[in-house]
């Protein structure tokens, strides 16, 4: 009877999967609304994003409905029937989502960086090979695992498992391949653009945040190459791996409009203020208190505050500045929406 011994409990897999998509709902849920609030409109990669949470909540569930058949006190054929469709079922699942957390960052790189003929191609590429690979994997797995006219059998089953092992470590490579282009793709434009280098340095560390995806696959893969050689594997552990590589590249393809969310509409809520006011409650004058409320320092600048900060960047805006690869080659901006918000994170970075 197939058992888990050892690892994380059922419970604290599902905990641990539960935490990790909220986060990521998170960060999806800022970027929606900072980019509907910039352009009235979404795009194809705010559509892919949200369904990246959705599959990879997917995959929590389907994984945990799984772990806990592993301990079932008694295999019926039944038992082996349904293990056949939860892997059919988590295989596309899982696939699907890796592709739908890793296309919004290349989408990124081809509304800021899209005027570059190499960067653009590039990130097509990357999206229909891993496309290719998430089909490959699903499809074989599914054809596989499909009942036969012999009905369910031992070998069948057993054919199955290893197909699910081998093409999982086969799309697992693909994703850690991928998850390497993604990091080392901006690094080149990023460092011709007409900036001191501080500033190029800080521009690669906001990119390179995607080494944390790298080493999430990595993990994962090697689970599946250990599962696919025979060694013993926690499935829990395993997944927890897979659905941590998916939710960091979410997070990542939704820093830049997170940013915008956080400094264009979070700051300017009442809300902000009233946690300033209760975390820090400075003592203030009463003057100060009648324009503030509370005692608590405003989120945003006055309007006076903003007029003098705006004629200081005047002269570097970042359409001036972050875009511009040579004296004379500037890189334009897709939209104005786009440029208000998904590039007010590379934006700052630039002004300091």
């Amino acid at each position: 009877m197939p058992q888990e011994v050892g690892g994380i409990s059922p419970r604290g897999y599902l905990g641990a999967g539960i935490t990790l998509v909220l986060i990521t709902a998170i960060f999806v849920t800022a970027r929606v609304i900072a980019n509907l609030r910039g352009g009235n409109k979404l795009r194809i990669d705010d559509g892919i994003s949200v369904l990246s949470v959705a599959l990879v909540a997917g995959v929590v569930a389907v994984g945990f409905i799984t772990v806990n058949s592993l301990n079932a006190p008694m295999v019926t054929p039944d038992y082996y029937a349904y293990a056949l469709q939860r892997t059919q079922a988590l295989n596309w699942i899982s696939g699907l989502s890796i592709w739908c957390s890793k296309a919004p960052v290349l989408f990124l790189f081809i509304n800021l960086f899209g005027i570059r003929t190499s960067i653009r191609v590039a990130s097509y590429t990357v999206m229909i090979i891993l496309a290719i690979a998430v089909l490959a994997a699903a499809g074989t797995t599914s054809a596989r695992c499909k009942l036969n006219s012999d009905g369910l059998t031992p070998e069948l089953f057993q054919h199955c498992s290893t197909t699910a092992a081998t093409a999982g470590v086969a799309l697992g490579l693909v994703s850690v391949l991928a998850d390497v282009v993604i990091l080392i793709l901006p690094i080149h434009v990023v460092w011709q653009l007409n900036l001191s280098r501080h500033k190029k340095v800080g521009l690669v560390v906001i990119f390179a945040s995607g080494i944390l995806a790298i080493v999430s696959s990595a993990v994962a893969v090697n689970y599946k190459w250990r599962a696919e050689k025979g060694s013993h594997v926690n499935l829990k552990e395993s997944l927890i791996g897979v659905i941590l590589e998916n939710c960091i590249a979410t997070i990542v393809g939704s820093v830049p409009s997170t940013y915008a969310f956080w400094q264009q509409i979070f700051l300017k809520t009442g809300l902000c203020t009233r946690l300033r006011a209760a975390l820090f409650s400075p003592q203030r004058p009463d003057s100060a208190h009648k324009l503030y409320g509370n005692g608590g320092r405003p989120c945003t600048s006055t309007s006076s505050e903003q007029y003098v900060r705006r004629k200081s960047t005047d002269a570097s805006s970042v359409e001036d500045v972050i875009v511009s690869y040579d004296h004379h080659d500037t890189l334009p901006l897709p939209s104005r929406a786009w440029s208000s918000h998904s590039i007010t994170l590379l934006d700052d970075v630039v002004r300091k």
